[in-house]
């Protein structure tokens, strides 16, 4: 669906009526209504209650090799066990399927893994696991999920519990980009075949498959043999609500107990009901516009850096956090978000991001030769970050100020994706568009492979210094890295991949019947849920 730039008032003078109604909705939802999550109400927990998460959208697959982003992540990360895992405020990396690891020398990492593990088909963990896990991941053509493992040369099953992964240049932080690399049953898999096991899928985690229905919910009930033990949530259903209207409605009649992707404008609302709180925890999602600069049929203008500037200046970022997110994001100069190596405040930090200048924006297009503009498409998914339509119609609305002409262009959440993930040939997406990465806590990596460096799944962008510098941060010793770290920084606030934004805050809205905490990464685990 196409829209206007100028469309932005009436969108966001419907959401203000939205918001007054639900605010106004006095009983909406009983203070002490039934909601879903049994507790015992004597301050004891409950070890076999329920949770239903509300969510804006659903994954394209449950294959975890091929879904991705938080509603991907809210799938694998309860039905499958990983090598490592990583710590709820993300800044410890702590074992899971491998319980130690080392480094014989400088281009291998060896893992010793977590014996008498079952998948829950009764198929038995071990390094065939793993090395199947990584043959799956690289079959060619596959579409799977490599950027974060590119640095793999080859692997070997040493025994049945010892697995040794080899990098044609030494990689300091491999540890780390494990987290999320599912591992899986290799029987099972070759069995159902890749369709099979997208929609009927067998992991090791705390949780199994119950129910997927599609555009509906996805039910999970817990694995009562799990390895690390059985979670006191028995099940957990993750429905799908497109509208955050109505999502805040389910939260208030009490018919769901946490709900995702909260707007900013809720969070009185929620916090006005007795039984219900908002709760605000910075995400990892950083969320930017795009920029295809690869393809000839995009504007040429893309590829001149001056442009991309220009694009940046454009932008007041400070208007649209204020009064799109009500303070409610964390702006950036990069895509580099405080907790990465060597991340610096001058360079990437609010302090260092692009400032609002119009007539900067104006001067760069003249010297570039587009002092006339030029015509640009803009699509978003309005699931991809939060507020990313209300964010990409008044950015569409920046452009035009300094003489562009946006054509602003509405997709399906899954199509969306479908179309930008290594969609680089077919090339359906032209121009900008709003896109967001959720790099894994501590490391930019992900982000780095994934989205700038050369060939990434979705990166738009081709630097040759950029990828040198890439190489380097993963290859240095420990303490080169932060040197290198902010000089490549530098070059991506000078060189422009993006209309660089925001790292997200993100919104629940949670029933006091349960005890959770969000965590950095995103993710609504089971096994971090209990009653109160």
């Amino acid at each position: 669906m196409k829209r206007t730039a100028k469309s932005l008032f009436t969108l966001l003078m419907a959401g203000v009526m939205v918001f007054g109604l639900v605010a106004c909705g006095g009983n909406g939802g009983s203070a002490s209504g039934s909601g879903s999550a049994s507790g015992s109400g004597s301050g004891e927990t409950d070890k076999s209650f329920e949770v239903i998460v509300a969510s804006a959208a659903e994954p394209e697959s449950l294959d975890p090799q091929l879904s991705g982003a938080a509603a991907g992540g809210n799938m694998s990360y309860n039905l499958f066990d990983y090598l490592v895992r990583m710590s709820p405020d993300g800044k410890e990396v702590v074992p899971c399927l491998a319980t130690s690891w080392e480094q014989p020398d400088d281009n291998t990492w060896r893992f010793k893994l977590r014996e008498g593990v079952t998948f829950t088909n009764g198929e038995p963990f071990n390094a065939e696991s793993v090395t199947y896990t990584l043959d799956r991941i690289f079959e060619p053509d596959s579409g799977r999920t490599t950027y974060n493992l590119k640095v793999l040369d080859s692997w070997t099953a040493v025994d049945e519990y010892t697995v040794d992964l080899h990098t044609a240049e030494p990689c300091n932080d491999m540890p780390t980009r494990l987290y999320d690399m599912a591992i899986l049953p290799a029987k099972y898999c070759e069995e159902v075949g890749a369709d099979g096991f997208g929609t009927q899928p067998v992991g090791c985690g705390p949780y199994k498959l119950g129910k997927w229905a599609t555009n509906d919910y996805i039910e999970l009930v817990a694995n009562e043999d799990y390895w690390d033990g059985a979670p006191d949530c028995k099940k957990m259903t993750f429905r799908t609500i497109p509208e955050i209207s109505t999502r805040l409605a389910e939260l208030m009649a009490g018919s769901v107990d946490i709900v995702l992707d909260l707007n900013p404008d809720y969070i009185d609302t929620v916090n006005g009901y007795e039984g219900y709180t908002a709760v605000s925890a910075l995400s990892k999602r950083v969320a930017y516009i795009g920029i295809d600069t690869l393809n000839a049929d995009s504007p040429k203008e893309l590829q001149d850096v001056r442009v991309r500037q220009a694009l940046n200046y454009a932008i007041d970022r400070d208007t649209i956090i204020n009064s799109v997110y009500m303070g409610n994001a964390e702006k950036l100069a990069t895509i580099w978000r405080p907790d990465y190596v060597g991340y610096d405040e001058k360079t990437s930090g609010p302090e260092g991001a692009y400032s609002y200048d119009p007539a900067k924006a104006k001067d760069l297009l003249a010297e570039a030769g587009y002092a006339d503009g030029f015509t640009l498409d803009l699509y978003y998914t309005p699931q991809m970050f939060l507020k990313c339509e209300e964010t990409c119609l008044a950015i569409a609305g920046y452009l035009e100020d300094i003489g562009l002409t946006v054509n602003v262009t509405e997709v399906e959440y899954n199509a969306l994706r479908a179309q930008l993930i290594n969609g680089q040939d077919a090339h359906a997406v032209k121009g900008i568009f709003g896109w967001n990465w959720g790099s894994k806590p501590q490391t930019p990596d992900g982000h780095l492979a994934g989205a700038i460096e050369t060939g990434g799944i979705t990166s738009y962008y081709s630097n040759s210094e950029v990828d040198a510098l890439i190489a380097q941060l993963r290859a240095v010793p420990e303490d080169e890295r932060a040197g290198v770290a902010q000089e490549l920084q530098a070059k991506l606030y000078e060189d422009c991949p993006y209309i660089f934004l925001w790292q997200q805050v993100d919104i629940y809205g949670i029933s006091e019947k349960i005890d959770w905490t969000p965590r950095l990464d995103q993710y609504v685990l089971g096994k971090d849920i209990a009653a109160k």
